[in-house]
C-alpha cells in the first residue's frame, strides 16, 4: 500500500526509533506499524489483547443495535466499530475504542433510557448537556449516543452523510453506516472538526511558532489516505466536492488538506484539491493569522519569527485606539468592578521607569484576600501574583513570566519564574529582580528586568506588554478572580491586544 509507504518514510526522517514507538502509541498506529520499529513478540501479544477487546467491543455493539431495530428505531454507526471492518480487514489491527452511533432527536432519549436500564452510566457528570454525544460506560466497553454527527459548533451542515447509507454484516449482524463516498466525507469532516478544536487559540502559533494539528492528526489522516486508497473505484468525488462548496467552513479546512498532502501526496485526486483551493471561506477574526500566513506561503521556518513581528506590529497599529500605548514614565491603571457589595474592586496600577540596571516595572493592586502557595508550587491558578507576558518584535521574542510571591524564613519574597510552556524555571537575579511589600488594603511587586534580559529578548527599544493579575481565595486555594490587561480576556496571551511600552 502507498499510503503506508509514505508513513513509514515520514517517521523515519522526522522521529528516532524510540520516538516513532511513542508517535505510534499517541497516535494509535501502534499495531499498524510496530513490527516495522520494534521487537515482534512484546507485539504479538499485545495485539492478542487488542482482539480479545475488539470482539467484545462487537458483541456488545451488535446486541445493542439489534435491540434498537426492535424498537423500530433507525440508527446509523460509524467511526471506529466499522472502520475496523472497512478499513483494515483485520479488526484486531486497529485500535479498540467507542461505540458511536446517531438516532434522530425524536428517538434520543428513548435510546438513553434503554442503554441506562442495560446497566450503561455516564461518563462525564453533568454528560447530558453535551450538544454532540453523550459518552457512556459499561465495565470496558465505552458508547457514545450521538444527538449530531459532529458538534455544532463547526457548523457543517450533515444532510449529505445521513441521506447516504448502506447496510454492512459484521459478525453476522447486519448494521446501518454510511456508503463508501459519505465514509469518506465523514473522515475529513471528523478531523476538520478536531483541528476546528486545536485552532481555537493563537496560544501555540505565538509561543511555539508552530501552526498546531489536530490531536492524533496522524492517525486521522492516515485513515483518510488509506480509505481512499483501498476504494478509490468506488468514491464519487465530485458528490464530496459539491458537499463541501455547500458548506461554510474557515480557512483552517484548507491547512488541514495540505498537511494531509505533506504526508500523503496521493490521499486526494486533484479535482478535489483545486475545489479546496477555490473555496469561498467564512471570514473569522481568529483566522487572520492562519491566512496572513497562507498568503505568505509560510508554515514553519527562519522566517517565522519575522512573520510573526510583522503580523503583531501591522494588527496592533490597527487596533490603535483600543490599545494602550505609553512611554516609559507613564502610568497604566487597570480596574475590575466587583459584580457585588460584599467584594472590592480588582485594581493594578502600572509605573515604568528607567534605572542603571535596566527597566523598574512596578505593579500595586488592591486586595482584600491575600492568598500565597507553598514554596515550590508554580501553579499559576492556586496563588495571587502576576503573571507578566512580553513580545518583542524588533527581533521575534515572548517570554511568559508569574511573579509569586512566597514565604520563606518567615519573610514574604517574589519568586521569578518561567511558566512558558509550563517549564517552571526560577529565574536569577541577573535577569529578573523583584521585591515585595504588603499594606491591609494592597501588595506592591516590583520587578526589574535587566539589560541582559530587554538585550537577549529584544526589548531595549519597544516591548507589548499582557498582564493577569491573580486573586485567589485563602478558603478554596484557588483563583477566584482575574484582572486582565487585554480588552478582550480570552486574548490574554495575544501580544496584538498588549500594552506598548516606548523605551527609547
Amino acid at each position: 500500500m502507498k499510503c503506508d509507504d509514505y508513513i513509514v518514510e515520514y517517521l523515519k526522517n522526522n522521529f528516532s526509533t524510540d520516538e516513532i514507538l511513542d508517535v505510534l502509541n499517541k497516535n494509535t498506529l501502534y499495531f499498524n506499524f510496530a513490527d516495522k520499529f520494534a521487537d515482534k513478540d512484546n507485539i504479538k501479544q499485545r495485539l492478542s489483547l487488542n482482539r480479545l477487546f475488539n470482539i467484545f467491543n462487537m458483541a456488545v455493539a451488535c446486541n445493542v443495535f439489534s435491540d434498537i431495530e426492535k424498537m423500530d428505531i433507525e440508527y446509523i454507526t460509524f467511526k471506529g466499530f466499522v472502520l475496523s471492518q472497512l478499513l483494515y480487514g483485520r479488526p484486531d489491527e486497529r485500535a479498540w475504542g467507542d461505540i458511536d452511533f446517531y438516532v434522530e432527536p425524536l428517538y434520543f432519549e428513548k435510546v438513553y433510557l434503554y442503554l441506562l436500564e442495560n446497566g450503561f452510566e455516564l461518563r462525564y457528570k453533568n454528560g447530558t448537556s453535551n450538544q454532540h454525544h453523550v459518552a457512556l460506560k459499561k465495565e470496558k466497553i465505552r458508547l457514545e449516543l450521538h444527538r449530531n454527527i459532529f458538534h455544532p459548533m463547526i457548523g457543517v451542515n450533515e444532510s449529505f452523510l445521513r441521506e447516504n447509507l448502506q447496510v454492512c454484516t459484521i459478525n453476522n449482524h447486519k448494521i446501518n453506516t454510511f456508503n463508501v463516498t459519505a465514509s469518506m466525507l465523514h473522515l475529513i469532516y471528523h478531523l476538520y472538526m478536531d483541528t476546528y478544536l486545536a485552532y481555537g487559540s493563537l496560544y501555540q502559533i505565538l509561543v511555539k511558532k508552530t501552526i498546531p494539528k489536530a490531536g492524533r492528526f496522524l492517525y486521522r489522516s492516515y485513515e483518510i489516505a488509506l480509505f481512499s486508497e483501498k476504494y478509490s473505484n468506488e468514491i464519487k468525488w465530485k458528490e464530496i466536492e459539491n458537499d463541501l462548496m455547500c458548506q461554510k467552513l474557515r480557512i483552517i479546512f484548507k491547512i488541514m488538506i495540505f498537511d494531509i498532502l505533506e504526508i500523503f501526496p496521493e490521499a486526494f485526486p486533484q479535482s478535489f484539491v483545486e475545489t479546496v483551493c477555490n473555496l469561498k471561506y467564512v471570514e473569522d477574526d481568529r483566522d487572520h493569522l492562519y491566512k496572513y500566513l497562507i498568503e505568505s506561503d509560510m508554515k514553519d521556518g527562519d522566517n517565522f519569527d519575522v512573520l510573526l513581528a510583522t503580523y503583531i506590529n501591522n494588527n496592533w497599529e490597527s487596533r490603535r485606539e483600543n490599545n494602550i500605548h505609553k512611554k516609559v514614565g507613564e502610568n497604566i491603571s487597570l480596574v475590575k468592578k466587583s459584580l457585588n457589595e460584599i467584594n472590592n474592586d480588582l485594581s493594578c496600577n502600572i509605573t515604568t521607569e528607567i534605572i542603571t540596571e535596566g527597566l523598574k516595572i512596578s505593579f500595586k493592586v488592591t486586595n482584600d484576600d491575600f492568598y500565597i502557595s507553598d514554596i515550590g508550587d508554580y501553579n499559576t491558578q492556586t496563588s495571587d501574583g502576576i503573571h507578566l507576558l512580553l513580545c518583542g518584535t524588533e527581533q521575534y521574542s515572548y517570554n511568559s513570566i508569574f511573579l509569586f510571591p512566597k514565604e520563606i524564613d518567615g519573610e514574604i519574597k517574589v519568586i521569578v519564574c518561567d511558566v512558558l510552556n509550563d517549564s517552571n524555571e526560577v529565574l536569577g537575579d541577573n535577569l529578573i529582580k523583584a521585591d515585595f511589600s504588603k499594606t491591609e488594603s494592597n501588595y506592591n511587586i516590583t520587578a526589574i528586568l535587566s539589560n541582559k534580559f530587554l538585550k537577549e529578548n529584544h526589548l531595549s527599544s519597544y516591548l507589548y506588554m499582557g498582564l493577569v493579575i491573580s486573586d485567589c481565595s485563602s478558603e478554596t486555594h484557588h483563583r477566584k478572580n482575574e484582572l486582565i490587561l487585554s480588552e478582550e480576556s480570552s486574548e490574554w496571551y495575544n501580544p496584538t491586544y498588549f500594552a506598548k511600552i516606548d523605551i527609547k
